[in-house]
């Protein structure tokens, strides 16, 4: 992943998919948001138009946030990933709010 925007920011993504559960992580170094504010994580499929699959919200571990997502689903054709800074309560976007960081899986 790399970083985007006015944040100083990076980060580490994967996913794989065993045949019966799909397994994403980010591990991410970014600075601490406003009160009211979080960083979400996305999947994105690149086709006309993109689709996105809101995959949770990052949390505090240590000196950098994590976020495990796992769904009984293959999301493996979702090559990007998105980190984003959403205002108001997990579950209300979605769509994807301001970019912080963005990458591709490699194949």
């Amino acid at each position: 992943m790399v970083s985007s925007g006015q944040i100083r920011a990076g980060g580490i993504a994967t996913r794989d998919f065993d045949g019966h559960t799909f397994i994403h992580t980010i591990v991410a170094d970014i600075p601490a948001v406003p009160e009211g504010e979080f960083y979400q994580g996305w999947l994105v499929k690149n086709s006309e138009p993109n689709e996105y699959i809101p995959t949770g919200q990052l949390e505090r571990k240590g000196a950098g946030l994590e976020l495990v997502y796992t769904a009984i689903a293959d999301f493996i054709d979702f090559s990007d990933v998105l980190v984003t800074i959403e205002s108001g309560h997990y579950g209300d976007s979605v769509v994807p709010g301001e970019k912080v960081l963005s990458g591709s899986f490699k194949e």
